[in-house]
This record gives C-alpha cells, structure tokens and sequence, in this order.
C-alpha cells in the first residue's frame, strides 16, 4: 500500500505503508475521507522545525488574536505587550493547560481556527527551548472542513491489538498516527512536569499522521523514554500496558529519493494538491 502526497509544484511524497491490520483500516479511512475532498473536507499541512518563521512570534500573534476574540483569556505576562520576548517550557506548559480549557468550550465558527491555531503554535514553539524539549522537523496531515479549518472527521475507536503497535521511539522519514485528543501524551506531560495520571492516552483514530524527517540520536531517546517510564511508575502507571498508548504508531515511511530541500521547499513554498493511492 502507497499514498503520494502531490503538491502543487510538482513534489511527491511517496509514502509506503506498514502490512498490518491496523495500517490497513487507517488506509481505508483515509481513502474514504479523501473522496470527500474538497465539498467535506479540505487538507491542513502544518510543519515543525520547518519553516523559517520565528515560532515565537507567531504564539504571540495568535495570543493578541485570541484576546481580541475574548478578553484576558490569556493573561498578560504571556503578550508581547508585557515585554516579554521569548517562552520558556513552563510557560508552553501554562498555555497549553489554558487551551486545554478552550477546546471544551463552543466557539462560533468564525474563531474555532484560531483556537487551534493556540495548539498548534504551542508545540511549533517547543522547538526554539532548551535541549530537553529538543525537537525534530517534522510535518502534520489532517482533513478539516472548509468552512471552520477545524477537523471534522469522525473518530473511530481503537481494537484491542491496535495498542501493542504504540512505540515512544522515533525513527527518520517515517509516518506516525498523529496524536488527536485534547490533552498531552506520556512524554509530554511528563515534560511539562504534570502527574501520570494528567496525561490522555488515545483511545480513538483518524486519518490524520505526520512524518518524521530527521530523529533525535538513539541515546537520547533511550534516556528521556527510561526517565518517561520511571515517572510512569512512580505515579502508579504501568508503561507496559498496551492501553496506555505510550508513543505513537508507525504507518510507514517515506520513500527518500530526493534531498531534504525538496521536501521542505514544497512544504514551506508549496501546497497539497491531492492524495493518491495504490495498492
């Protein structure tokens, strides 16, 4: 199983898929979602580590709009107005706990986007801090509607056997099912220093994923998950447990025969033109 990424100015992303049970209800899906383009649904491509635009700022200007939207509901010492000119993880951490509180709330259609956007500029802002929150470029495909830019395709839950495919390691130029609760994973709540027992393990699929470019070195990764899993048990959380969802799913990889700079000059010059798919 394949799906090409086709963008606008000619790139490919050629994506082989994992020969699994899980991978292909996944492919299903998204085959099916992708009939429905663009009338239900439109693509969303949003990059990390990426893009050449200082994530800082742009946290800061989503911050003014969401203010703009309804006053205070981020407090003045995270604007630009306070003087402020950078974040620290805390502070990402204090954020995102705010748009935690936001996304259960109704937005019109009109803001729902730019409440979001908060998410999304939270996580794309954890590259510029310190070496613990160290970060890789990466890319994140969802399906949203075109009126709202919010996704709007129906989770499904997940079976049984689908929990013993979760991985916390990552590996270069691979598809991951992308996280699609409200709330923080095991590594990131434990990097926002939360309790075990704060972090959402995912129970439900869309046909949402993100591609993994680059990986942090394998020590690296050994260390901060064996410090994850210590955390875990201390608070009473079995990280061995397939139902805690600790990690991601691998779906595939991306099939490299082009140099970094294509990829990233599509995603970042370019736009997806459509989804393609072969058996």
């Amino acid at each position: 199983m394949r799906l090409n990424l086709i963008f606008k100015n000619g790139a490919i992303f050629d994506c082989h898929l994992n020969d699994n049970d899980f991978v292909k209800r996944w492919w299903n899906m998204i085959k099916e979602t992708n009939t429905l383009v663009p009338s239900k649904h439109v693509y969303e491509l949003s990059s990390q580590g990426i893009d050449q635009t200082d994530p800082f700022e742009k946290l800061f200007d989503i911050i003014d709009v969401i203010n703009n939207h309804k006053d205070n509901t981020i407090p003045d010492k995270y604007t630009r107005q306070s003087g402020r000119d950078h974040f620290t993880m805390q502070d990402l951490s204090d954020i995102h706990h705010i748009y935690e509180d936001l996304a259960k709330q109704h937005w019109s259609c009109n803001t729902r986007k730019d409440r979001d956007l908060l998410n999304d500029y939270i996580h794309q802002a954890e590259s510029k801090t310190k070496l613990e929150w160290k970060t890789s470029p990466r890319t994140r495909f969802r399906m949203v509607s075109p009126k709202t830019s919010v996704p709007n395709v129906d989770k499904i839950e997940f079976k049984d056997e689908d929990y013993k495919l979760f991985t916390p390691y990552r590996y270069p130029y691979t598809l991951y099912l992308n996280y699609n609760a409200v709330g923080e994973d095991y590594i990131k709540a434990y990097k926002s220093k939360r309790s075990p027992k704060e972090a959402v393990p995912l129970t439900h699929y869309s046909p949402s994923f993100f591609i993994e470019f680059e990986s942090l070195k394998f020590p690296y990764q050994k260390q901060t998950i064996n410090r994850v899993r210590d955390w875990m048990q201390e608070g009473g959380i079995d990280p061995d447990y397939p139902k805690e969802s600790f990690g991601n799913i691998p779906l595939g990889v991306l099939f490299k025969d082009q140099p970094d700079k294509y990829y990233y000059n599509a995603l970042t010059t370019s736009e997806l033109m459509d989804i393609r798919f072969y058996d």
